[in-house]
């Protein structure tokens, strides 16, 4: 069965009009669907309900987090400095600022981030949908919470494991999955704009800004040549920035809390600088020797 965008683990969310009519003989038995997919630190399964007693509510979806057996995960207050493995795509808590370490930037992609890059490697971190790069300190608390990202069949994400709430995945991505669904489609004329979806990393066609391989993102047009994927952060921007001229919170007074919220995100101070290939080639590149004279 075709597995549907919801919100992240054991948060409930409506369904779109399309997944109700779609998914109509699942919501009478409360059966599970199948295996939406398999994440690199687990597996997450989609349920999908219906309240008895109030037949007339709105479809409910719940997303379920299954961490595999054989997945080693450091426990909660262990500070970063302190592992023993690499971690990648795990969320990190230091003082009050919640983020997401998504793995140490190389001019060759994302890698696992080891105790031995703090200090020296670039780590690209997430925060309310931005991604930036970071000269981690090594005393972050690595958390047993993961992310979940895009797959080609499923464009959900969020989080999952022990400590996932909405709160958590609002500071890593900004907007859920569900809320960014929401948007485009209000936004949508004909098949424009859609989710997208990549294996490989992408150039943000506004900002220039790197966009990791399964990283969420926007696809805004049809002409590839003329450039027509923008990022996460760079579509929040680009709302709040039209809002005065689309009237939007007056078209659709229902989403008029969520682009509040997006316009108190836009306004907030990040950690790092944005994540480029320019500036990936500047920090690699090879010191000059010095002249003994």
């Amino acid at each position: 069965m075709q597995a549907t965008r919801a919100t992240e683990r054991t948060t409930l969310s409506r369904a779109c009009p399309a997944t109700k009519t779609a998914n109509a003989h699942e919501t009478e038995s409360c059966a599970p669907a199948e295996v939406s997919r398999c994440a690199r630190f687990g597996l997450v399964l989609p349920i999908f309900l219906n309240w008895p007693e109030n037949p007339d509510n709105p479809l409910l979806t719940v997303r379920i987090f299954i961490l595999p057996e054989t997945c080693s995960i450091p426990g909660m207050g262990l500070s970063l400095n302190r592992l023993s493995m690499p971690v990648q795509r795990c969320v990190l808590r230091k003082g009050s600022r919640v983020f997401a370490l998504l793995g140490k930037a190389t001019p060759f992609g994302l890698a696992p981030f080891n105790r031995h890059d703090i200090g020296i490697n670039w780590a690209l971190t997430a925060e309310f949908g931005c991604l930036r790069l970071e000269r981690l300190l090594g005393d972050e608390e690595v958390t047993a919470t993961r992310l979940f990202l895009p797959t080609a069949s499923c464009y959900d994400y969020g989080v999952g494991g022990a400590g996932a709430t909405l709160e958590v995945a609002k500071a890593v991505f900004g907007l859920l999955s569900f809320e960014l669904e929401e948007l485009i489609n209000v936004l949508r004329l004909g098949n424009v704009p859609m989710l997208g979806f990549s294996h490989t990393d992408l150039r943000c066609s506004v900002s220039t800004c790197v966009i990791p391989g399964y990283w969420p993102h926007v696809v805004i047009s049809n002409l590839v040549s003329c450039g027509n994927v923008v990022s996460l952060e760079t579509f929040m921007r680009i709302m709040v920035s039209s809002l005065p001229q689309g009237r939007l919170s007056v078209r659709y007074p229902a989403l008029q809390p969520l682009l509040a919220r997006m316009s108190l995100l836009v306004t907030l101070q990040r950690h790092g600088i944005p994540y480029s290939a320019e500036i990936m080639d500047f920090a690699t590149a090879p010191a000059l020797q010095a002249v003994k004279v």
